[in-house]
């Protein structure tokens, strides 16, 4: 399947994929998981497509990286999602010492499913960025802008915490404190476009 919605598109629309995304549960990766994840690098190999993940809560970025590596897959083409659902330093780093780019990418998203809160997020980012990881990490929003179905039900305390769960959140507020602390205008340029622009930079899909 992967190979032909690569090559002929998706559901014949003719509409052809950019990235193949991946999941893992919390703390582990099944078994019913692992066969996607195999058959990804292989599929990565042959085509060079980006490989996006989903971690749960954070947990399984280095287990995720090697597995895919060990099958084949090249790391430059690989990125590790919602790992900012973690705030262990030292973990990130381990992560992307496999040479993978990882995604800070749910700010605005809080409490909920074990979500941290953004000052936490902030703080670990802050800190991959001063120990030198600037090329690997990717700023951005989970935005869910439509929900089929019932919508989730929120109590009005956890409507206030997730009040900021906009894209507009990472330019009104995010940012800003990044300079605030001292982040500079290189390296928020690097994580919010140029790496992003360097994961896809000489993918053999054809678009």
């Amino acid at each position: 399947m992967f190979i032909t919605e690569i090559n002929e598109g998706i559901a014949g629309t003719g509409i052809k994929p950019g990235i193949i995304k991946l999941a893992s549960s919390k703390d582990e990766t099944t078994e019913y998981e692992k066969m996607f994840f195999r058959a990804a690098a292989r599929v990565q190999q042959e085509t060079g497509i980006v490989i996006l993940t989903h971690t749960q809560e954070g947990t399984m970025g280095p287990e995720q990286a090697r597995m895919r590596i060990e099958h084949g897959a090249d790391p430059n083409k690989i990125i590790i999602g919602h790992m900012c659902g973690n705030t262990n330093p030292e973990y990130h780093k381990e992560v992307m010492d496999e040479g993978v780019r990882i995604g800070f990418d749910r700010f605005g998203i809080q409490v909920l499913a074990g979500a941290p809160l953004d000052q936490d997020r902030v703080a670990t980012l802050i800190s991959l960025l001063e120990a030198g990881y600037e090329d690997q990490i990717l700023l951005a929003h989970d935005s869910v802008n439509i929900w089929p179905g019932r919508p989730p039900v929120m109590n009005e305390q956890v409507k206030k915490i997730m009040e900021n769960g906009h894209p507009r959140h990472i330019f009104e507020n995010i940012l800003p404190d990044l300079r605030e602390k001292g982040i500079t205008e290189q390296q928020i340029s690097k994580i919010l476009g140029e790496n992003a622009v360097s994961l896809f930079a000489g993918s053999a899909v054809k678009i």
